[in-house]
């Protein structure tokens, strides 16, 4: 962060990357959808693990994950 505000202060063109665990917290992505949690198949729903949404958003169209990924060789 210390380094956008310097590169900002000096006129330049900045942005802070953002990883995984501050997107998940990013109230206003939550609120957009775009971080989604993710259920596992046998262990429900995981609270530190999620998946990035869907960018395109219809009115009458749920825009999340159905389901869970299948295990391996479920669908083998």
């Amino acid at each position: 962060r210390e380094a956008v505000e310097q590169m900002l202060a000096a006129g330049g063109v900045a942005a802070a990357i953002n990883g995984p665990r501050e997107l998940a917290a990013s109230q206003h992505l939550r609120e957009r959808a775009m971080y989604q949690p993710l259920d596992h198949p046998t262990l429900g729903p995981l609270a530190d693990v999620g998946a990035p949404g869907f960018p395109i958003k219809f009115s009458a169209a749920d825009a999340s994950y159905a389901s869970p990924a299948p295990l391996p060789r479920q669908h083998n």
